[in-house]
């Protein structure tokens, strides 16, 4: 009886000392089951004038993150600190803007020239995604000198940035994160609907 006794108190200690552990190494994952259970798979964004709103599909392992205002949703996806320093796990954060838009597609394509010059800037057109019945143009972002350069060369990444041609009032959204997850940043814009 004694050894049971102790075994349960080993088993115990155990649990006290494992499960913090574990819970801040899975801490995105437990917020994002738990976001979904709260709000199902939908995040709802609407525009600056309120005259459109949209939704759209959040993945399960992603944790969704709203500004106050309703216009701009963020998607996370991340590894523990042990998981991202041992295994070098995939991430990504994906953004999407109902808000008004600096630029428009037209003008990154007439800025980009400036851009690769001064800063080191290579801009490619990397496809055309229909949104809701209007055409975002993606780019992808490369840096061929200095700070940035060297950052994704130590931290892997791609950076997607998805623009209207010229509608500043109409929905944008980024990637930044692995290659890995790109596709999903493509499924998900394709599940964004226009309520109105």
């Amino acid at each position: 009886m004694a050894a049971v006794g102790y075994r349960t108190k080993v088993v115990l200690c155990l649990v006290v000392l494992v499960l913090p552990f574990l819970a801040k190494e899975f801490m995105s994952e437990i917020f994002a089951i738990g976001w979904h259970l709260g709000h199902g798979k939908k995040v709802r964004l609407k525009s600056v004038d309120n005259r459109h709103a949209y939704y759209l599909e959040a993945p399960l392992m992603y944790s969704p993150r709203l500004d106050e205002m309703g216009w701009n949703a963020t998607l996370l996806r991340r590894p523990g600190t042990v998981r991202a320093q041992f295994l070098h796990s995939d991430w990504a954060m994906m953004s999407f803007s109902a808000g008004y838009q600096y630029q428009t597609a037209e003008e990154i394509r007439r800025a980009a020239t400036t851009f690769s010059k001064n800063a080191g800037l290579d801009l490619s057109h990397v496809a055309t995604v229909n949104v809701a019945g209007q055409d975002l143009y993606c780019f992808e972002q490369r840096w061929e000198k200095g700070r940035m350069s060297e950052l994704t060369r130590t931290l892997p990444m791609v950076e997607i940035t998805c623009l209207p041609l010229s509608d500043k009032h109409s929905l944008s959204a980024s990637y930044d994160g692995t290659r890995k997850y790109l596709p999903v940043f493509y499924n998900v814009l394709q599940s964004v609907k226009r309520l109105n």
